[in-house]
């Protein structure tokens, strides 16, 4: 079954295709192994959860998950399946402001898990500081995004975009490339300069690509040890070789980074 948009409502239909990557559950077993308790114990936090579809498989294994988002819009698309199947989507599934505060107490989360939020996140500071509060001693969080110097950009699917200064160069460079970009929706009619300058506003203040010694400097600073991965190797245990080859992937490709907190 094909992801369905996040401007749709999630379907039972879409759910049952949808599968928790092998990374997911690895973080999650390695979490309660490290913690000593039963993987189904544990409490994870879905930040950036649109929907709820990694919400909605967790609950199903067990797991008390829930999810925050910043966009009420993919959280409002959630709702319906999450009454049907007799859950409370207002529990479950939270939008949160620009400050990225959530209701949540101290300590509450075994595990924190992200996929293509960080790229998104313009106060790293302010993200890092709500993890460590949310997550408990020893707690573990997975965050997965693009490389900063990956060669093309992961949401507008053109090379080079998000190199470019956030100026008008970055503008001109996106009218020249509007036709291959695909048009996102209500973008019918839409000239090309209109086109071009919804794109480059987005990608001005909805993307923020980091080098790897930023993240991993913030998070250290707020409190978590940090792990870049590659594959399901530590970058720690790899020799010479492979630890170039998992730079070049972490740089150019997607970061995977593993999280433990003090």
């Amino acid at each position: 079954m094909p992801q369905g948009s996040k401007h749709d409502p999630l379907t039972e239909a879409e759910m049952a295709g949808f599968h928790l990557k092998s990374r997911v559950i690895g973080c999650l077993d390695d979490c309660a192994g490290r913690l000593g308790v039963p993987r189904d114990t544990l409490r994870v936090l879905d930040w950036g959860c649109g929907r709820g579809r990694t919400v909605l498989k967790l609950l199903e294994m067990g797991i008390d998950a829930y999810g925050v988002d910043i966009d009420p819009g993919p959280i409002k698309n959630g709702i319906p399946i999450m009454e049907a199947r007799g859950l409370d989507p207002q529990k479950r599934l939270i939008c949160i402001g620009p400050d990225l505060q959530t209701p949540f107490p101290d300590d509450f989360f075994h595990v924190v898990l992200s996929e293509q939020v960080f790229e998104h996140v313009s106060d790293l500071e302010a993200l890092a500081a709500e993890l460590f509060r949310i997550t408990t001693p020893g707690g573990a969080g997975l965050h997965v995004f693009p490389a900063k110097w990956r060669v093309t950009e992961s949401h507008l699917h053109i090379p080079y975009v998000h190199w470019l200064p956030k100026n008008r160069l970055r503008y001109w460079y996106l009218y020249l490339m509007v036709n291959r970009i695909p048009p996102w929706r209500g973008m019918e009619g839409m000239s090309a300069s209109d086109r071009a300058e919804v794109y480059y506003r987005y990608s001005v203040e909805k993307t923020y690509y980091r080098s790897l010694k930023k993240l991993r400097k913030t998070l250290n600073h707020n409190g978590f040890d940090v792990d870049i991965q590659t594959g399901k190797t530590p970058m720690r245990k790899l020799n010479v070789s492979s630890k170039f080859r998992a730079w070049r992937a972490a740089n150019f490709n997607s970061v995977e980074l593993k999280t433990v907190r003090r």
